[in-house]
């Protein structure tokens, strides 16, 4: 729902059919939004404000979260990807211990086209690696990448596979560590071999920073998306700036009451934030 969207003093919420009565004096709506919201963004707990207090920026369709208006703000890892949440609650219906997987497939809808337009790129390249469907996933991952249920499937063959290393006593991990690995491999950046090596030291722990700082500037010919989002962000594409992405879609699916799985109970959220927000130029000076 856009600010302009409004008839007289009603507000109709287009996807729930909903009708909120809003009181111009005041400026505010006369009953509050339906869902509980995020203690981690102050504005939104205002439950009668609309959008977090700046339809400029925002708008909010459902009554349950502020999207912005403007898409560059998703590309550019600002803001969650609210239509790719949407696709994941639409898909993921069990919220208990799927928060992963959930917030893997947002994030892969931001690659998403038509069905038609993926079907017709296949057909023109049958052998190509491309992703299609919910997941992005490619023929050598299933069979019917297009079938949402297999897209699930295949997220959580992506996640699994790459924290294999941690949950088989490989390397020592938290569940900071477990999430950061999930937010690569949904991406395809790790699998467990790679995991197996991010902790080739004494302590057996992944080392972070050298492994962001480590990673290659996409080739603008094969990866155009990616080097101009590393090159507008200043941020490593593989590293913190999809970690970012990933946090941004979390986030949101946590507040919809999707949870992480079982032993994810102590998690580092101020080094995640911090890591997710890491520039080329700060993770060079750390290695120095």
């Amino acid at each position: 729902m856009r600010p302009g969207d409004f008839t007289g003093s009603l507000q109709v919420r287009k996807k729930e059919a909903q009708v909120s009565i809003y009181v111009s004096s005041i400026g505010r709506f006369a009953q509050p939004d339906t869902v509980l919201p995020s203690l981690r963004s102050p504005q939104s707990l205002n439950r009668f404000s609309y959008a977090y207090n700046n339809p400029i920026m925002f708008i909010d369709s459902s009554g349950h979260a502020g999207c912005p208006a403007d898409d560059v703000d998703i590309w550019l890892g600002n803001a969650p990807d609210c239509d790719g949440i949407e696709i994941a609650k639409e898909h993921v219906v069990n919220k208990n211990g799927t928060a992963l997987v959930a917030a893997g497939i947002a994030v892969q809808s931001q690659w998403l086209q038509s069905e038609e337009t993926e079907r017709k790129h296949h057909e023109i390249n049958p052998n190509s690696s491309s992703g299609y469907g919910i997941a992005q996933a490619s023929y050598s991952e299933t069979d019917d990448p297009f079938d949402p249920q297999n897209a699930i499937e295949v997220m959580e063959t992506r996640i699994e596979n790459a924290l294999q290393p941690c949950t088989g006593g490989v390397i020592v991990c938290t569940a900071t560590d477990m999430i950061i690995i999930a937010a690569l491999a949904q991406n395809n950046i790790l699998d467990a071999s790679a995991v197996t090596g991010l902790a080739n030291n004494e302590e057996r722990e992944p080392r972070w920073i050298a492994y962001f700082r480590g990673q290659s500037e996409p080739n603008p010919l094969s990866g155009l998306s990616a080097w101009l989002r590393e090159t507008q962000t200043g941020q490593r594409f593989q590293g913190s700036f999809m970690l970012r992405l990933f946090l941004n879609d979390l986030y949101e699916l946590l507040d919809a009451g999707y949870t992480l799985p079982a032993g994810f109970d102590v998690v580092d959220w101020e080094y995640l934030e911090y890591l997710a927000n890491l520039t080329t130029d700060e993770l060079d000076e750390l290695g120095q």
